[in-house]
């Protein structure tokens, strides 16, 4: 994870200027000033969440643009819309958002002590290219619960929490070039394996990738540690691929029952 000591103290100091008109946190006599825990939420959302996403919340999942041009066909945002709610708040619906307290109702401490993985889908040519400038698709989504997950670092227990962000093709670089422990990878509390693509290479070449991300899944998986794929491609439509191409762990992962799936495709 990267070393955000700079902006935490950058923005301790922002913050404490701003709600409590001192110079520093140490300075501050309330008994309960959140300055310092703000500034480690901002901090590691505008690090780990990719660059103009970190902005956003559930209520901008409208299936539109800022410009208001509708991205994602109402079937397939309401159910996509659906999922996403369904595992990050328990008995929320997305009307239902407004004046709510997303805190109190926020099931991610559950999830993480589950391990329960997500999956994110779609075709390859869908959604995510629907706008042209800023994607409002899988990417978006992971955006979304990650964002969520980091909040949590505002409630006892969450503030030890480390946080993870690559693209496939990094991560099998990294694991291939320096190793699973070396990568920081397997112990994340979460982990976003984003841009997961149909593999254009040979048997032989899926074979080797595939043993060099295996052992790295099967850990996360009896280690409980929930991981957050990014697929561009239906997995529903293409599953007879996943092994051939990614191994039997991520094969498993995807067709386990207990993954929580999130599609955007028809």
């Amino acid at each position: 994870m990267k070393d955000i000591t700079k902006t935490i103290n950058l923005l301790e100091h922002r913050y404490a200027k701003k709600y409590c008109n001192i110079d520093s946190v140490a300075l501050c006599q309330k008994e309960h000033c959140t300055c310092k825990v703000r500034a480690e939420i901002k901090s590691y959302i505008t690090s780990i969440i990719p660059d103009g996403y970190e902005k956003y919340s559930i209520s901008d999942f409208t299936g539109k643009n800022e410009s208001g041009e509708k991205l994602i066909p109402n079937d397939i945002l309401f159910k996509a819309r659906e999922q996403l709610i369904k595992y990050c708040w328990k008995g929320l619906t997305f009307n239902d958002i407004r004046g709510q307290d997303l805190d109190a109702l926020n099931i991610l401490d559950q999830r993480k002590l589950e391990g329960k993985n997500v999956v994110i889908y779609s075709d390859a040519n869908d959604v995510e290219e629907f706008s042209g400038k800023k994607s409002f698709g899988k990417t978006f989504i992971a955006s979304l619960i990650m964002k969520e997950v980091i909040k949590r670092r505002a409630f006892p227990g969450n503030n030890i929490n480390t946080y993870e962000w690559t693209p496939f093709s990094y991560l099998v670089r990294i694991l291939k070039e320096d190793g699973m422990e070396a990568s920081g990878l397997k112990g994340a509390d979460w982990l976003v394996i984003d841009d997961i693509s149909r593999s254009k290479g040979s048997r032989e070449q899926n074979k080797f990738v595939s043993s060099i991300i295996e052992p790295l899944f099967i850990e996360r998986v009896q280690d409980k540690k929930p991981t957050i794929f990014v697929f561009r491609f239906n997995v529903e439509k293409d599953k007879r691929y996943i092994e051939e191409e990614f191994g039997a762990a991520l094969a498993r992962i995807v067709s386990d029952p207990k993954t929580h799936k999130i599609g955007l495709s028809e």
